[in-house]
């Protein structure tokens, strides 16, 4: 079977303190989180996405809550990644 897939890029990457936080009280975040994963795949012609992981949402799936922490990873992230996209894009 042949398929096509457009071009893919998957990073993984991770920082210990702040990693070694969010999972302190849901280590099963390190299952889904840590390394995060960062992927990035076109869409269309011109456009790029990226896509990661939601750590708070992993918490609420794997614990039935989230604390500040992951939703402070998932605010830096979002703000790395857009400022990495948008100096690339200028």
């Amino acid at each position: 079977m042949d398929v096509d897939i457009p071009a893919v890029t998957l990073l993984l990457f991770g920082g210990p303190a702040p990693g070694g936080q969010a999972m302190a009280e849901f280590p099963r975040l390190g299952l889904d989180a840590f390394c995060q994963k960062l992927l990035v795949y076109q869409d269309g012609p011109s456009v790029v996405r990226v896509a990661f992981n939601d750590i708070a949402a992993l918490a609420q799936l794997h614990y039935g809550r989230s604390i500040p922490i992951h939703q402070g990873l998932n605010r830096r992230l979002t703000e790395t990644f857009a400022a990495a996209i948008g100096a690339a894009g200028e």
